[in-house]
């Protein structure tokens, strides 16, 4: 059997694209264009033209500013660059969902109560026939139960 950690795992840290989108919504706008470069190594008498890596600036349109990325390799990195940028110019910082203990403390009694409650025994849950077997019994095992 392998053991769980009681420490909660921590949310990933939103992407910027993510907050933005929390923020503005359908208002945040990103167009995308190919950027080519010109190729550096030019054969003279090559026939057919070499094409550069195709490359990708993004530009985000909030309805209070315009912003533009910087050119990357991949769309999502453009589309992510341009929200950074955003962010950056308006100030936001990334939201970090690190409850306190006393949020944690909450969360727990919440969840502990609802086994207990009125709700949880009719339920097709698979612990209320073991919670009811326990509570049923005789004798000094009444009301214990095996946690593994």
């Amino acid at each position: 059997m392998g053991t769980e950690s009681v420490v909660p795992k921590k949310a990933p840290t939103p992407t910027p694209k993510a907050v933005i989108h929390q923020k503005f919504g359908v208002n945040a706008v990103y167009k995308t264009e190919e950027v080519k470069e010109p190729v550096q190594n030019v054969c003279p008498g090559l026939a057919v033209p070499q094409q550069g890596p195709c490359l990708f600036r993004c530009c985000l349109q909030l309805p209070d500013m315009t912003v533009t990325s910087e050119v990357c390799k991949r769309k999502k990195d453009a589309e992510q660059s341009a929200a950074k940028i955003a962010m950056e110019k308006l100030g936001i910082q990334p939201a970090r969902n690190e409850p306190t203990v006393k949020e944690l403390c909450d969360e727990l009694v919440t969840r502990v109560s609802y086994v207990f409650s009125d709700e949880f025994f009719p339920s097709g849950h698979p612990l209320t026939g073991h919670l009811r077997a326990a509570l049923a019994r005789k004798g000094h095992l009444r009301g214990l139960e095996l946690i593994n």
